[in-house]
């Protein structure tokens, strides 16, 4: 599969690692468990979203079909917070801010994931970074 959920603070930040090339049905699948994942959650708790996109190979490129509500209905749930993308391509980081940066006031693009977690630091004081899985941070 061409994607893969992990969380990185329980219940509060979870990471979207894409490998390979993206589909628009890869698309249509991380929408659906996007919104299940949110909506297992209580409307009020935000729920942080890092876009692990560094692997990629490939990708779709048509904005109306990336903005396809199939493809992200994420955007309409309550307790979204934070979406950041994480990538080093060019054309992924502009694809990434025509589609969600502009419909999603809680939307960044960054070039690593150190990047994100500082953001996430700055704008999101309550995260529990000691919970954080080690992993992620030692292995990114």
């Amino acid at each position: 599969m061409g994607y893969r959920f992990h969380w990185i603070i329980p219940d509060q930040l979870y990471a979207v690692i894409f490998e390979g090339e993206m589909t628009l049905d890869i698309l249509q699948h991380v929408d659906a468990d996007t919104v299940a994942l949110l909506r297992q959650h209580p409307s009020t708790a935000q729920l942080h979203t890092i876009l692990d996109t560094r692997n990629l190979t490939k990708f779709p490129m048509n904005v109306k079909l990336l903005t396809d509500p199939k493809v992200s209905s994420y955007r309409h749930e309550p307790n979204l917070g934070w979406i950041i993308l994480v990538s080093e391509n060019s054309l992924v980081r502009f694809l990434g801010t025509v589609v969600n940066g502009l419909s999603i006031s809680r939307f960044a693009v960054v070039h690593t994931l150190d990047d994100a977690f500082e953001l996430l630091k700055e704008r999101v004081t309550h995260l529990n970074w000691d919970a954080t899985d080690a992993y992620v941070l030692s292995n990114h």
